[in-house]
């Protein structure tokens, strides 16, 4: 009966095991996707569809994501940089998101830039049938657009600030499921 019982354990601990893996795998972007800019200069996925309001409540209602490291720059014409954003910038690190029922909130971590902080907490709120996560005051610009998503993660555009001429810069990029360990972990570094 013991035996049996570790070997019963020995399963559940493999099969456990390749579970929280498979919450490590990401999600990729395709850095051939196009884009539409409309007459806000805000990009929209070419075929015009977000995610539905069962799959955000599938995939990412009370989850927590980590953005990875794939972000490509939207240009003007639509299409994505041939470079990543994150190649030459020192000092921040990855947002990472918890998408609870009717809120969201975002963490921006920062390595150097300003040692007295540790991160940001910002509020935001949902529209456009829960596809959308904007700050409350700012619903023309929406920080996350989320153009798809799977057990893995989920994929989005994403409003990085506003340039010198007062055009947004939005990136498209991935953002991959993990425990709620592993995400309070990374801002605990």
């Amino acid at each position: 009966m013991k035996k049996h019982f570790l070997l019963i354990s020995a399963l559940a601990a493999l099969f456990v095991s390749c579970g929280d893996r498979n919450n490590d795998e990401s999600i990729s972007i395709d850095k051939n996707t196009k884009f539409t800019l409309d007459s806000n200069l805000i990009p929209q996925p070419s075929d015009g569809v977000l995610i539905s309001v069962a799959d955000f409540d599938k995939y990412l209602k009370n989850k927590y994501f980590l953005e990875q490291s794939d972000g490509r720059r939207i240009e003007q014409d639509g299409n994505l940089s041939g470079k990543l954003f994150w190649e030459d910038i020192i000092g921040i690190g990855s947002d990472g998101y918890y998408f609870a029922a009717d809120s969201a909130i975002n963490y921006v971590l920062y390595v150097d830039s300003n040692p007295n902080i540790k991160y940001i907490r910002n509020g935001f709120a949902y529209i456009d049938g829960r596809a959308v996560v904007s700050y409350p005051r700012d619903v023309e610009m929406p920080n996350l657009k989320i153009v798809k998503a799977n057990d893995a993660g989920f994929t989005a555009i994403r409003l990085i600030g506003v340039k010198g001429d007062g055009r947004p810069s939005y990136i498209y990029s991935s953002y991959r499921k993990v425990s709620e360990s592993k995400f309070k972990k990374v801002l605990e570094e």
